[in-house]
């Protein structure tokens, strides 16, 4: 009987696998074509060079190809970064997800029979969740769907308003080149989601740590029920689709959109500076509205404004403002929602009555539009008179005030 000598392990590949990616991809990360991964780095931590080295990366779901790459030489100590930038997962399947799902990515390195393998945890979210202001914020705008068919019936009730309140009823954005013209638009949408019976109610339910599930158009429709970040990525694709321009503030546990009273926009995608959206609201470039107001009977837009001004004065500690149009620019598309199985819309929903008055008066516009319009602009509405000398002593003593209250800092 011949014995044989069991065969000795294989000594794993000397090398170190490190992996730059989104732990967290949607639907909408897919669309934006943002990468999957970042970057590889592998690192020789052996004493011999490694030769005729083959990288693969592969979804352990299997919902996209396996990713391959060769590289002839890597010396001892040296790193080599590759860029897997054509690797992307399926479409269709990202679509059609309806819940989450824990995988991860496996990477391999494999060189003369050695090899070497890592896994990285990956979450695949489902089409509608939101990841969150900390992750990716400015995909938030895939998720504002001004193009949808109930954009364009909620616009007919927003016309409507406008010709009630306003002699044209042209839904014109910024082509006449007035600010209150800008507001009595916003205002006008407002209104008309107002009217459709739409009530507040939590998030649907998800089972993610971070982020949460939104109600897009459709189903805010279909449902009549809206968060806070639901209706105000309703609001922002009436106003977007009305040619305003919107930023989405997210000050802590909240959301709540603004729309820009001249036709600007930040050059960030993202900021989270409160102090900036502070200065902007005060000079009446932007105006924050209070988005769960539409679910009030009745609502006055006047404080929606009133409540979205008092929302940034206490932001808290974590905050981001989303800018629309500048996401747009990077190449941020709406989400393809469907079309089919609309509901129906009721033009004159609810009742005829609504907040009584004529059009907002909203105060920071109308200084605004008196600045451009080059009329003196009084510091504050409705205060006493002040002499020469007791201005500069306001002045002073706001130099020297560091808090947040200073604009001047």
């Amino acid at each position: 009987m011949t014995e044989t000598e069991p065969a000795s392990p294989v000594p794993p590949l000397e090398c170190r696998i490190e992996l730059d990616y989104n732990d967290r991809v949607n639907f909408a990360v897919q669309q934006s074509g943002a990468p999957l991964i970042d970057s590889i780095r592998v690192t020789n931590a052996g004493a011999e060079p490694i030769e005729d080295l083959v990288l693969t990366a592969r979804l352990m779901s299997g919902i996209a190809d396996t990713w391959t790459e060769r590289l002839a030489r890597i010396e001892p100590g040296v790193t080599a970064m590759l860029t897997p930038s054509r690797w992307r997962l399926s479409a269709e399947s990202l679509a059609t997800r309806t819940e989450g799902e824990r995988t991860a990515i496996g990477v391999r390195a494999e060189s003369k029979g050695r090899s070497s393998q890592a896994t990285f945890e990956l979450d695949l979210l489902a089409f509608d969740q939101w990841p969150g202001g900390g992750h990716l914020p400015e995909l938030t705008a895939a998720f504002v769907t001004p193009n949808h068919s109930l954009i364009a019936e909620l616009l007919k009730g927003a016309r409507r308003i406008l010709g009630e309140r306003d002699a044209r009823d042209a839904i014109d954005g910024y082509q006449s080149a007035s600010r209150q013209r800008a507001a009595l638009i916003a205002e006008a949408c407002f209104l008309s989601l107002a009217e459709q019976g739409i009530g507040y109610i939590n998030p649907p339910a998800s089972f993610e740590k971070v982020g949460q599930r939104v109600r897009l158009v459709d189903r805010v429709m279909r449902e009549r029920f809206g968060t806070c970040l639901d209706l105000s990525l309703a609001l922002m694709a009436m106003w977007e689709q009305a040619g305003l321009n919107t930023i989405l503030l997210l000050p802590e546990g909240h959301a709540l959109p603004a729309f820009w009273t001249h036709d600007s926009n930040l050059p960030e995608t993202v900021i989270d500076e409160p102090a900036r959206i502070r200065n902007l609201l005060e000079l009446g470039d932007i105006v924050a509205v209070e988005s769960t107001l539409v679910t009030h009977e009745f609502p006055a837009f006047v404080k929606a404004v009133e409540s979205g001004r008092n929302a940034m004065n206490k932001p808290g500690s974590v905050f981001c403002a989303i800018d629309l149009k500048a996401c747009r620019k990077r190449g941020i598309r709406p989400l393809p929602l469907r079309d089919d199985n609309l509901p129906g819309i009721d033009p004159v929903a609810i009742s005829n009555e609504r907040a009584t008055g004529g059009a907002a008066a909203l105060e920071s516009v109308l200084l605004a539009e008196r600045a451009d319009a080059g009329r003196p602009v009084p510091n504050v509405i409705n205060e006493p008179v002040e002499s020469g000398y007791e201005r500069i002593a306001r002045w002073q003593s706001r130099l020297l005030d560091l808090s947040l209250r200073n604009r001047l800092i």
